[in-house]
C-alpha cells in the first residue's frame, strides 16, 4: 500500500512524448524526399543513420498494466536496454501526446526492472510482481533516423521504421514514419510535418505498434466492457439471463478500473469504478427477485463498502476540480489566500486514497467478484417467477415502476425542500436512467429521449450536490482549523462558500422545468 506522500508524488506530471505517426507505402520514397531540398520549410534534415531495435512488450495475464493506462516495452538497441512505460494513445490521431517513463536496465527482462530503482519500477510495483509479467508481443525494427535542426539547434528526430512482429504467421511489415519533438517545438515543426504528409500521401497511423503487435498475436486486450459489447442484453432472453448479463458487465467495469485507481494518476478511474459500483447496486435492486435474497443482501453490503471508500476520494477530487474552476475567475491575492485551505484538502484526499488502497489490498474486492459469480452460476428459480419471465415482457413493468418512484418523489419538491430531498430525487433519477440503459437493447431507440431528459436533470442535481458537499467541507475545515487559519484565508473560504450557495440557488430554479421534461418524455 502506498503512503500519502507517495500518492501525492503520483500526481506530479511525468515526462511527455510528443510524436506524429504516419503509415507509409514506400519508405525509400520518403528517404529520397528527405534527401532533397524541402521547399517552404525552415528546417534542415541531417543525414540519417541506421539502427536495429528489438522490442518486447510485457503485461500480466489480465492486462493490469494496459488497464492502468500504460503499455510496457523493453527495448534493446545496440548495447543498451531500456524499459519504457508509455501512456495509451487515442486511436487514429497522427499527433500522439502521451506520458512516457523510462528506466535503464541491465538486460531486457522483467526481473531487471525490479532490480534497480527507477520511474518504471515505481509504477509497476503498484500493479504486479515480476513473476506475473509475461511476454505479450515482440517486434524487430530496422530504423533510419534523421535529425531535424534549425539554424540554432536540434528540434526533433524523424524515424523511418520497417517493423516485423515475431509470430509464426507474421502479417505484412509495418512501414511507419514518426516525427518526435519536445513539446515546446510542436509549432516549429508542424508546418514541415504538413508538407511531408501531403507530399508523400502519408496516412495517420490507426494503431500504435504495440496494438498492431498484440493483434498479430491474437492476444489484444478486450477493452472496457462498454466498448466491447460483452455481456449484451438481447431480446428473447429470460429476465435471469438479462440480469446475469447486466451484473457481469458492471462487475467487469469495476474490475477493469481497479489498476488505474491504484496508480492514482488520473481521477477518471475512481469516477468510473464508482459509477460501476453504483450500477451494480442499481442492478441488484432492479433484479432483486432473480438471486436468493440472502446472497443479494451480502453483495449489496459489500458493494456499499466499496462505494463509500471510492466516494470519500471522489468527493474530494470533485471539490478540488471545482475550486480550480473557481480559481480562474478570482484575483491572484484570493488564490494565494486559499493555499493553506487547499493544502489541507489535498492531505485529506491523500488520506482517503491511502484508505481506499488499504481496502482494495484486503480480500474484500476479490471476495465480491467470487461471490457474485458464484451466485450467478446457481440454478434458476422455479418457473413462474420474475427470473423465468421473458425480459421483453418484464422490461416495460420494471421501467414503469422506476419512473413512478421518481415522479412521486420529484413532485414533492418545492422551494422550501432541503438538499437531502433534491439528492433523493437525484438517486431515483439515476436508478431510472440505469434501468433504461440496462434494458435499451430490448426497448429500442424509444428510450433515448427519456434518457436525455434524465441526464439533464441528473447534471443539474449533481452540481447541486457537489456544491452542498463543497460547503460542508469548507464548514468542517473552518471549524477544525480556524485558530490556525489566516484571516485572509477565512475570508476567501467564506466567499467561495457563498458562491457555491448562489450557484445552488440558480440550479434549483431550473429543476421544475427539467422534471416536466422527464414526465413528458414517452415511455419506451
Amino acid at each position: 500500500m502506498r503512503n500519502a506522500k507517495a500518492v501525492r508524488a503520483g500526481t506530479i506530471p511525468a515526462p511527455v512524448e510528443t510524436k506524429w505517426r504516419f503509415d507509409a507505402d514506400d519508405l525509400e520514397a520518403v528517404a529520397r524526399w528527405l534527401g532533397s531540398a524541402v521547399p517552404s520549410s525552415r528546417l534542415r534534415v541531417a543525414r540519417g543513420h541506421f539502427q536495429r531495435l528489438q522490442d518486447c512488450y510485457l503485461d500480466t495475464k489480465d492486462w493490469r498494466i494496459f488497464r492502468a493506462g500504460y503499455v510496457l516495452r523493453l527495448r534493446r538497441a545496440n548495447d543498451t536496454c531500456v524499459a519504457t512505460l508509455k501512456g495509451r494513445t487515442t486511436r487514429g490521431r497522427s499527433l500522439a501526446v502521451r506520458r512516457e517513463l523510462t528506466q535503464a536496465i541491465a538486460v531486457p527482462t522483467a526481473a531487471a526492472i525490479f532490480a534497480e530503482a527507477g520511474a518504471v519500477r515505481n509504477v509497476l510495483e503498484q500493479l504486479a510482481r515480476p513473476r506475473a509479467l509475461r511476454v505479450r508481443a515482440e517486434i524487430v525494427t530496422r530504423r533510419r533516423t534523421f535529425t531535424l535542426t534549425t539554424r540554432h539547434s536540434s528540434v526533433g528526430n524523424l524515424a523511418l521504421d520497417h517493423s516485423r512482429v515475431l509470430v509464426q504467421r507474421p502479417p505484412r511489415p509495418l512501414l511507419r514514419v514518426e516525427v518526435e519533438v519536445p513539446q515546446g517545438f510542436v509549432s516549429n515543426v508542424q508546418p514541415f510535418v504538413k508538407v511531408l504528409r501531403d507530399a508523400l500521401a502519408l496516412r495517420p497511423a490507426l494503431l500504435s505498434k504495440a496494438a498492431w503487435a498484440f493483434a498479430a498475436h491474437g492476444d489484444s486486450p478486450a477493452g472496457p466492457p462498454a466498448a466491447t459489447g460483452r455481456y449484451a442484453v438481447r431480446d428473447g432472453q429470460t429476465t435471469r439471463s438479462a440480469a446475469r448479463a447486466v451484473l457481469l458487465r458492471q462487475l467487469a467495469a469495476l474490475i477493469w478500473n481497479e489498476p488505474g485507481v491504484r496508480l492514482a494518476e488520473h481521477p477518471v478511474f475512481v469516477h468510473d469504478m464508482r459509477v460501476a459500483t453504483r450500477r451494480l447496486l442499481a442492478a441488484l435492486r432492479l433484479f432483486k427477485g432473480v438471486a436468493p435474497p440472502a446472497t443479494t443482501r451480502r453483495l449489496r453490503d459489500r458493494l456499499r463498502a466499496v462505494a463509500e471508500a471510492l466516494g470519500r476520494v471522489r468527493d474530494l477530487e470533485v471539490f478540488l476540480e471545482a475550486v480550480a474552476t473557481w480559481h480562474r475567475s478570482t484575483p491572484a491575492r484570493t488564490r494565494e489566500a486559499l493555499h493553506p485551505f487547499l493544502a489541507g484538502i489535498g492531505e485529506r484526499r491523500d488520506t482517503a486514497l491511502a484508505q481506499l488502497h488499504a481496502f482494495m489490498d484486503s480480500a474484500r474486492l476479490h471476495k465480491l467478484e467470487t461471490q457474485l459469480k458464484r451466485a450467478l452460476r446457481k440454478p434458476p428459480p422455479a418457473r413462474g417467477s420474475l427470473a423465468s419471465e421473458p425480459i421483453s415482457i418484464a422490461a416495460p413493468r420494471l421501467i414503469h415502476r422506476a419512473q413512478q418512484r421518481l415522479m412521486r418523489r420529484a413532485r414533492r419538491l418545492d422551494k422550501h425542500s432541503g438538499a437531502s430531498a433534491f439528492h433523493a430525487v437525484r438517486i431515483l433519477g439515476k436508478r431510472l436512467r440505469y434501468t433504461l440503459e440496462f434494458l435499451e437493447p430490448v426497448c429500442g431507440s424509444g428510450a433515448r429521449p427519456l434518457i436525455r431528459s434524465l441526464v439533464d436533470l441528473q447534471n443539474n442535481l449533481g452540481l447541486q450536490q457537489d456544491g452542498e458537499v463543497a460547503r460542508q467541507l469548507i464548514g468542517e475545515f473552518t471549524g477544525t482549523s480556524r485558530p490556525s487559519l489566516p484571516a485572509a484565508t477565512q475570508r476567501a473560504m467564506n466567499a467561495m462558500s457563498k458562491e457555491f450557495a448562489r450557484r445552488e440557488g440558480r440550479l434549483r430554479r431550473r429543476v421544475p422545468e427539467l422534471i416536466k421534461h422527464v414526465s413528458r418524455a414517452e415511455m419506451p
